[in-house]
């Protein structure tokens, strides 16, 4: 019967070894648990600031491809009025030459 005893003793602090080890398990598991809860927090903010910055690049670009067209626009426009300006004056030199041409001719030799 000691025999019997001393073998429910052993199964008994056998289950009270592994229902502690069950405890430090759960308390490992919980700690996990909102070790994983605070990485997939910390996970979703990146995330969000992520898409804002995506979002800043984009409304970056949209608004650079306008400078760009102003700034085209602009430079094209500078073109023409530069044309215009050289094709006047060109027509002043030529009306210059005129004029030279016709003050030789007026003056008497």
């Amino acid at each position: 019967m000691a025999d019997r005893q001393e073998e429910i003793d052993a199964l008994q602090r056998e289950l009270e070894a592994t229902r502690a080890q069950r405890e430090a398990f759960q308390e490992q598991l919980i700690r996990e648990e909102l070790r994983n809860e605070a990485l997939r927090d910390e996970v979703r903010a990146l995330e969000a600031e992520v898409r804002a910055e995506q979002h800043e690049a984009a409304t970056r670009r949209v608004e650079t491809h306008g400078l760009r067209e102003l700034l085209i626009e602009e430079r094209q426009r500078r073109q023409q009025e530069n044309e215009a300006f050289r094709r006047e004056l060109e027509f002043m030199e030529e009306a210059y030459i005129a004029l030279l041409r016709e003050l030789e001719d007026a003056r008497p030799n």
